[in-house]
């Protein structure tokens, strides 16, 4: 028998490239050994990157999946060693796309997917790795290998985004990417399908989230079930929290560079930067407005009908429109539009009217280039946004709400101080009217919120005493009488302390300790819903001019003031305001009686024995099981007395009845009969006035009977009919008139009817 060779001597060379997998898996272990090593990456280690091309694609499943983790080891190390240089993706990206992103070894695959990503951060851009994975999509033919690739460019995407992909590049990177996706979209395995639409969703959330793009390369292209689909994933559409870093980023994210470089870059209007807004901006191209024929005439007329169709069909030509021209003659023919709009948002009546101007200026703002936009377009148009908030119309106070953050969101408010929030502080200042002020604060709230930047810091602690004097301002909304006014104004007060720091916004707190407990409640459940405050570090600027407070000069407790001829308490303990205490304390109740009352202890708990609570689950359930029983008896006996009452109320009917008749009728008939014993059963209708007519002194009424003495002597059907006192044959007469036999028959019959009441009474009393 032929024994098997000894390979274990062999030098890593030669065992990656031996001809028994055995010794290539040996191999490959070893590599990944020395690539996990603590220390500077060897020259050699780094050398063999390009080999790793052959060796991912082994034939041999455990050696391709040791293979591919000894990559994954190697990658891992050039980035945390700053190894730099051109990683060979267009080789080693459709070797890993190949064999280990299909393979079946859930370690293998995890290893691939995560070495493609590792090749990518060894880059300048994602450009490169997502152009090559792209290109292997149509030479894929297994659905399962297809959805896996597209996983890894939805990652890819996700994590690097387009940094350092500019100008024309990005217009080619994005139809590149976009290229397949529709006809994958409609793929029929779901995965596939499932992915593909997560490939468009990282690339809506790499655009800032702006479907303008998506409308113009990809969306009209999709079904309208995709589009469905995606569209239920566009709304839940978040960025990945943590991020993988390009191998630049590394030393920068560890605090070797400068920090300011890893967080999203601010520019001078204090939003995130606008070069990629601007780069996607180009994108599209721009289009001159065509203005509907007469809208300038028509938009003046009396008729509110003829103003509205002039503007729904404005409207309309600015949502075909994907993006407004920006030159000169456009820039004036747009402002000309917008003071005419915003005359009509200030003085039309017709609220459709101003619902449509309000509609067709956030259109403008929308569809025109950010850094295009002259200053003149935010001043035309806040006057007039900001007196419609009176209103009480709902899609008009909406349609004010989107006008104005979309007027925000380009001109900052905190930059263009005399443009936006000096007219927004004159308005709540100058105006009455509850809806004014209430909608005014929500849009102050909205600049706190949305618009503010710490390098904004002090120019809002400027404001705050001095300038515009935003504490004053807002003072009169706490006490105002309208509910309504006074949460909103509170939750300005809870985002002032959120944006401020303990030393910027001592004037803040030093306003809340003046006001009374039941407004400092309120602000304080605002701060618990807005969230903890800032805690970065002190404003920018020289000490001298930020304003001194007792938060700012040691954390000295915050006390009222006291009267002059009031003499402090010795033993009177008060409470300080701990270094992170939103709010300040107040004195504590200094009275024995009042702490007694403050300090109650609180009652024992009762011990609760399991087995004596199940005992007496038990026994409350067989309880109920026998009251269900007994109640079922109760219904069935309360039916049975029901049957028996009908039946005695029909039986004491017919008595009735036999009585009216006996009363009505004053004549017998006699019919023939063929016995003469006979007689006394046909002796009916019997006729008593009251119950104790059997002890009156009244005669009984005549008793009637029908007789027919002719029977026994004659077959005729001759009938005679005779009353009691007509004459009568003698036989007959003593009968019927017997006095013994009259005074039984009236006794018996009122009798019976004395215990039919009664049983009758009875039965009504249960």
């Amino acid at each position: 028998m032929e024994t098997e060779e000894d390979y274990t001597g062999l030098a890593v060379e030669e065992l990656v490239r031996h001809k028994l997998w055995k010794a290539r898996a040996l191999g490959f272990q070893r590599l990944e050994s020395q690539f996990s090593r603590p220390g500077p990456l060897s020259g050699e280690g780094a050398s063999q990157l390009g080999n790793f091309a052959k060796y991912v694609v082994d034939a041999n499943v455990v050696a391709q999946e040791n293979a591919v983790v000894a990559l994954e080891r190697l990658l891992q190390k050039m980035v945390a060693g700053g190894e730099v240089g051109e990683p060979p993706v267009e080789t080693l990206v459709p070797a890993i796309v190949q064999k280990p992103l299909n393979s079946s070894r859930a370690r293998g695959k995890a290893a691939a997917e995560h070495c493609i990503v590792l090749l990518c951060s060894l880059d300048q851009s994602v450009e490169q790795t997502a152009s090559t994975l792209v290109a292997q999509l149509p030479l894929i033919k297994i659905p399962k290998l297809i959805a896996a690739t597209l996983k890894v460019v939805a990652d890819l995407v996700a994590n690097f985004q387009f940094v350092n992909i500019r100008g024309p590049s990005l217009s080619q990177f994005l139809a590149t990417l976009m290229g397949p996706l529709p006809k994958l979209a409609g793929h029929a395995d779901k995965t596939v399908r499932s992915n593909t639409l997560d490939v468009i969703v990282a690339v809506y959330l790499a655009l800032n989230k702006d479907r303008t793009i998506l409308e113009e390369i990809i969306i009209p292209q999709l079904k309208p079930m995709q589009l469905k689909d995606l569209d239920k994933k566009l709304a839940v559409a978040q960025e990945p929290q943590e991020k993988v870093l390009f191998h630049w980023q590394v030393p920068q994210a560890a605090g070797q560079g400068d920090a300011e470089q890893i967080a999203p870059s601010v520019d001078e209007d204090g939003d995130t930067n606008m070069d990629l807004q601007e780069q996607m901006e180009d994108l599209l191209p721009e289009q001159e407005l065509e203005m509907p024929g007469n809208f300038y005439p028509m938009i003046k007329s009396s008729k509110w009908k003829e103003r509205v169709e002039t503007l729904e069909e404005l409207q309309q030509q600015l949502n075909k429109m994907k993006r407004l021209q920006t030159s000169h003659a456009a820039v004036d023919q747009l402002l000309e539009l917008l003071r005419t709009l915003a005359n009509v948002i200030h003085k039309d009546v017709n609220l459709q009217c101003v619902h449509l101007s309000l509609e067709c200026t956030d259109s403008i703002f929308n569809k025109m280039n950010k850094k295009r936009i002259p200053d003149q377009f935010c001043s035309v148009v806040v006057g007039p946004i900001l007196e419609k908030t009176k209103e009480q119309k709902k899609n008009v106070i909406d349609a004010v709400h989107r006008t104005f953050q979309t007027v925000c969101r380009i001109f900052n408010p905190w930059v263009h101080e005399d443009l936006i929030l000096k007219e927004l502080l004159n308005k709540l200042q100058n105006s009455k009217i509850p809806a004014i002020k209430l909608e005014c604060t929500k849009l102050f709230n909205y600049i706190l919120t949305e618009c503010f930047h710490r390098k904004f810091t002090d120019s809002l602690v400027r404001n705050l005493n001095e300038g515009l004097r935003i504490i004053d301002t807002f003072s009169k909304m706490v006490n105002d009488t309208q509910v309504k006014v006074r949460d909103e104004a509170f939750r300005t007060f809870a985002l002032l302390m959120k944006v401020l720091n303990n030393a910027d916004g001592g004037v803040v707190y030093d306003f809340i300790a003046s006001l009374d407990n039941l407004k400092r409640k309120k602000i304080e459940q605002c701060i618990q819903r807005e969230g903890p405050p800032a805690a970065g570090p002190p404003a920018t600027g020289p000490p001298s001019q930020r304003p001194v407070s007792a938060h700012s000069a040691g954390n000295v407790p915050i006390q009222r003031p006291r009267s002059a001829s009031r003499q402090p308490m010795k033993s009177s303990p008060v409470t300080l305001a701990p270094p992170g205490q939103l709010v300040p304390a107040k004195r504590v109740a200094s009275s024995p009686l009042k702490i007694e009352k403050q300090v109650k202890p609180a009652p024992p708990q009762p011990t609760v024995d399991k087995e004596q609570y199940v005992r007496q689950i038990k026994t409350l359930t067989e309880e109920k099981a026998e009251l269900r029983r007994a109640n079922d008896v109760l219904i069935q006996d309360n039916e049975s007395l029901k049957r028996k009452l009908d039946a005695l109320q029909s039986e004491l009917d017919q008595w009735r009845q036999k009585a009216m008749n006996a009363n009505d009728e004053r004549q017998i008939s006699r019919r023939p009969s063929n016995a003469s014993e006979d007689l006394p059963k046909r002796v009916t209708h019997l006729q008593l006035d009251t119950p104790s007519s059997h002890t009156s002194t009244k005669k009984p009424r005549t008793l009637t009977s029908t007789i027919n003495p002719a029977s026994s002597l004659s077959p005729s059907p001759a009938t005679t009919t005779a009353t009691a006192t007509a004459p009568a044959p003698a036989s007959i007469n003593s009968a019927v008139r017997n006095p013994q036999d009259i005074e039984e028959s009236w006794h018996k019959a009122a009798e019976v009817t004395r215990r039919l009441r009664e049983r009758i009474e009875r039965m009504k009393n249960r």
